[in-house]
């Protein structure tokens, strides 16, 4: 992999990662500052729950860019990386 590529690729990965830890402390913030309120207020509770729901999602879009990310550099996966492993042995085995 060039230099150009693997610098991009970190610094998709760095972004990723900002902006994960970075959604996750506003997130924590929220519920803190809402632990200050009645839970069992049907609002605050809908509230709670709808925050997860969209921290679940920006999870899941985070691993979807990164898995993109990967796949533009056309950089091995671990899968690909166990199957290589798998055709050298049985290439060692017949040798």
């Amino acid at each position: 992999m060039n230099e150009i590529s693997k610098k991009l690729f970190l610094l998709g990965l760095g972004l990723a990662s900002y902006t994960e830890e970075k959604a996750k402390d506003f997130l924590n913030e929220l519920l803190t500052r809402g632990e200050k309120y009645n839970e069992s207020d049907s609002k605050i509770a809908e509230f709670l729950k709808s925050a997860d729901r969209s921290a679940q999602e920006f999870e899941k879009k985070i691993e979807e860019m990164i898995s993109e990310i990967v796949k533009k550099l056309n950089l091995a996966t671990k899968q690909d990386i166990d199957e290589l492993k798998k055709d050298i042995e049985a290439l060692k085995t017949r040798g």
